[in-house]
């Protein structure tokens, strides 16, 4: 059975994904969404606002285990803390 969310909710639902610091995968498992429909969502307002090759914002790419990488399109790479520079400016600048 799927659930119907308004606009609205939607868009509560995605800035509190923003907003959470958690994956995608994380935040639709403890919000019971499917990260598919998670990601669909991510990606309708991207592709609404016109940011298909925006600035990438970088908060809390240092987490305990390595970085996080997090694109605007959803994809997530989580990387080891000894990665070099050039490696982490290369993949910011895909």
């Amino acid at each position: 059975m799927s659930t119907t969310y308004t606009s609205q909710q939607v868009k509560e639902i995605v800035a509190g994904w923003h907003n959470s610091g958690m994956t995608q995968v994380d935040f639709a498992k403890s919000n019971n969404i499917s990260i598919r429909t998670l990601r669909y969502w991510l990606y309708k307002r991207q592709k609404k606002a016109g940011n298909g090759n925006a600035f990438i914002e970088l908060k809390n790419v240092f987490n305990g285990s390595g970085i996080l990488l997090r694109y605007t399109n959803g994809v997530e790479l989580q990387l080891l803390t000894g990665t070099s520079l050039q490696m982490l400016k290369a993949l910011i600048n895909l």
